[in-house]
């Protein structure tokens, strides 16, 4: 039965169903009329294998920003249920929203940055007794590393030797994260998890909640900084991709934060996360190009191998402007 007809069995024949190709890793559709309609997500079972503590961190954080008189729309998880072999999310849309492959604007940087801290600030009081872990190491350097080297080993082909040349001359000047103060961070703060109004000047919600975690909040720096600074969409390449004014307008925004969400000495440290991170996402891709595109979903052979070198054209063009 393919996933349509999976929702179909489960909301009924008649569910209006439209696939949504944004995510890279779970499935997500919209089911529904405009006026009623809701996200629909199958969660991917081989890098989510426990459903239930995805479920219990959504309701955590949801009950506890609420009570904290969280402004933003979020997605309320109306329920989670198993069919067949997947497990199955419904949640709450956010009507008259848009959702953008990559922003037109500063303005869309520093909204995004305000509504940043705003979600910081909101879940101030959570402790991390209160969520269930997710995805363990998900942000540690040397786990990510370690997998590439454990691929690399085994890969018979696709050794790209310049990024192959370009991790192994560069793998020691990453910030450890796991080092560094650890907060609540959101965990995947790309462009499309932020939900503009229709005119894209407002953002309505901060979505995808999925790797809500414990680590350093430079972490959610510099994946800002890994999507909102690149002038095209994952996946194409450009070696003019990078703007440098969106990210000083980024790196200026984060620097205005308080001091509670982020210290004097994390901030000098802004730059170094950035092409950490940029760093680490090319890895991931190329690590699961090398390992039969078993993680990312992809529509073709070699896309992870092309958005590795995107990730790696972003870092140099950083580096540029950085030293």
């Amino acid at each position: 039965m393919n996933a349509i007809d999976q929702i179909k069995s489960w909301l009924g024949e008649e569910a209006v169903v439209q696939p949504l190709g944004v995510g890279l890793i779970n499935q997500s559709y919209k089911v529904g009329a405009e006026a009623g309609c809701v996200l629909v997500q199958r969660i991917n079972p081989a890098i989510f294998t426990d459903p239930e503590a995805l479920e219990h961190n959504y309701r955590a954080i949801g009950a506890h920003l609420t009570a904290s008189g969280y402004r933003l729309a979020w997605p309320h998880l109306l329920k989670q249920q198993r069919l067949d072999a997947s497990t199955w999310r419904m949640l709450t849309w956010v009507n008259n929203s848009l959702c953008l492959e990559h922003v037109v604007s500063e303005e869309q940087i520093v909204r995004a940055a305000h509504a940043v801290a705003h979600f910081y600030q909101k879940a101030d009081g959570l402790t991390q007794s209160q969520l269930k872990p997710v995805l363990p190491r998900f942000t540690d350097v040397g786990f990510r590393l370690e997998a590439y080297n454990r691929v690399r080993t085994l890969a018979k082909e696709g050794l790209e030797t310049e990024l192959c040349r370009w991790i192994e001359g560069h793998r020691n000047d990453c910030l450890y994260f796991e080092n560094l103060p650890q907060q609540l961070i959101h965990g995947d703060l790309k462009v499309s998890n932020f939900l503009f109004d229709q005119k894209g000047q407002q953002v309505l919600a901060l979505v995808d909640w999925d790797t809500a975690m414990w680590s350093s909040r430079l972490y959610d720096f510099g994946d800002m900084a890994r999507s909102f600074t690149a002038t095209c969409y994952e996946g194409r390449l450009s070696h003019h991709m990078f703007n440098n004014r969106y990210y000083q307008v980024l790196k200026t925004a984060w620097i205005d934060m308080p001091a509670q969400i982020l210290s004097d000495f994390e901030k000098s440290l802004l730059d170094q996360a950035a092409r950490t991170v940029i760093f680490v996402q090319a890895v991931r891709f190329f690590t699961d190009h090398l390992a039969g595109d078993v993680y990312y979903q992809v529509q073709y052979r070699g896309e992870n191998l092309h958005k590795a070198h995107q990730k790696y054209v972003l870092w140099m063009a950083l580096g540029a402007i950085i030293k």
